[in-house]
Parts: C-alpha cells; structure tokens; sequence
C-alpha cells in the first residue's frame, strides 16, 4: 500500500463491514494486515478505538447483522480510526441513518477534527450535517465546482444552480 493512503482513514457509506467477522475482527483487520502488532497490541487498539467512537466492550463479539445502523456507521469510523489517520474521508456518513443517529455522527466528527484527526472531507447532500462539520464547502454541478469556500458565504451563494442544488431541486 502506497505510504500516504496509509495515513488516510475511509468511511464508507454503508459501513463496508465484512458481514461474517465480528465487530472486533473488522476493527483490527486494518492493523492485521499492515502492521506486525501482537494481538494483545491490537486488541489493545481496537478497545480504544470503539471507546473514541462511544462503543464499549459489550459490542466486540457481535455480528454487523446484530448492531444497528448507528452502532454499524460507528464501528466502520472506529475502523478508519484504527490506523491513526492524518486525514479522514467520509461519503455520506449520515444515508439511511434517523436524526437521533445522525446527530450523532456529526458530533463524532466535529469531535474527532478536535484533536483525533485535524482534517476530514464529507462528502454529503445532508445541509444540516454541511452546518454542523464544515468550515469549507464545495458545490459540485455536473462534476464541476459551481461554488467553494467557506461555508456560510456558499451556502448564502446567489449563484441559481447553486441555490436551485441546495433547495434540493433535481438538475
């Protein structure tokens, strides 16, 4: 693996959990594969990185089909974690999630830009997640930036395809 997708954590829209592996196994699987830690190392790791996305012990043997979508969004962000990423990008993290949920998922991520992991790229249509995470935004029309830069001056644009995308009407 290339040395700066190393320090690149990715959450996945769906979680990409493997299905057959317990919470525990798909946490550690990151670290299983590219570094020589020992197990105790790696559980180690893997309790810590649950604990920092609000997951507790009681969840390490369970299925992915056993948690909810919440607990699923949060076990795929605590696998990116895993590897101390520099940066990290996240599609869609609140799709298919209630409000309770994704509420949530937005206060992990401001969390985490605490302190955990400086810089994060959401890639959303969530306006409400865009509010509470972003300090930037890029509006992209047809794969072209039809608006980028700070967050409260793109989302008060006067620009009408930017307007007409963020009333949410179809292009």
């Amino acid at each position: 693996m290339l040395p700066i997708r190393r320090r690149i954590g990715y959450v996945f829209q769906e979680a990409a959990l493997f299905d057959s592996l317990t919470v525990h196994e798909n946490v550690a699987y990151p670290l299983r594969e590219h570094t020589s830690l020992r197990e105790a190392a790696i559980h180690d790791r893997v309790v810590q990185s649950l604990s920092m996305v609000g997951l507790g012990p009681e969840v390490l043997e369970l299925l992915p089909s056993e948690l909810s979508g919440g607990m699923r969004k949060r076990v795929g962000i605590a696998r990116a974690l895993i590897g101390e990423p520099a940066m990290l990008l996240f599609d869609e993290p609140t799709a298919g999630l209630d409000p309770t949920n994704s509420r949530l998922v937005a206060e992990l991520i401001v969390r985490l830009r605490g302190g955990v992991c400086d810089t994060a790229i959401v890639v959303t249509h969530d306006l409400e997640l865009t509010r509470t995470v972003a300090d930037r935004v890029a509006v992209l029309i047809d794969g072209q930036f039809a608006a980028l830069g700070r967050r409260d001056e793109v989302l008060a644009s006067d620009h009408p395809a930017v307007q007409a995308f963020l009333a949410g009407e179809a292009r």
